[in-house]
């Protein structure tokens, strides 16, 4: 059992020591269910916008307002979708990265690169949270 008494000063390293493995692995996996979330969110959108021609507005006011997220977010989501959309090989091979990381990646000069990147552990959801 930590004993240990913390403050607004204490790193969070120090605090993430405290925590039990377990727990954090449950946070991961509430991550992990978003992200599902948020891609399929993106898809639909992209689905009804691109390939039924629908208009981009009203369809994300319509999704944020069925799935509790701003029609700015969905817009978010949507473009996410459409980038990946175009380029599946790249949502294919690090598709196990969280969703933040695809987001970031896609406004940046070299997805690949910054995708790669977080593959080998340098570059974290924490480091590009929206």
């Amino acid at each position: 059992m930590n004993t240990q008494t913390f403050d607004a000063t204490t790193p969070i390293a120090e605090v993430l020591k405290a925590l039990p493995d377990n727990e954090l692995d449950e946070l991961d996996a509430i991550g992990d269910s978003r992200d599902d979330q948020r891609w399929r969110i993106g898809d639909k959108a992209r689905a009804w916008i691109d390939d039924r021609y629908l208009p981009v507005m009203q369809i994300c006011k319509i999704i944020g307002g069925r799935t509790d997220y701003g029609h700015e977010r969905v817009r978010q989501f949507l473009y996410n979708a459409r980038y990946y959309h175009e380029h599946p090989d790249l949502r294919e091979r690090y598709h196990m990265l969280r969703f933040s990381i695809f987001e970031y990646a896609r406004q940046c000069s070299d997805p690949a690169e910054v995708l790669q990147k977080a593959m080998e552990g340098q570059l974290s959801p924490s480091q590009v949270k929206f």
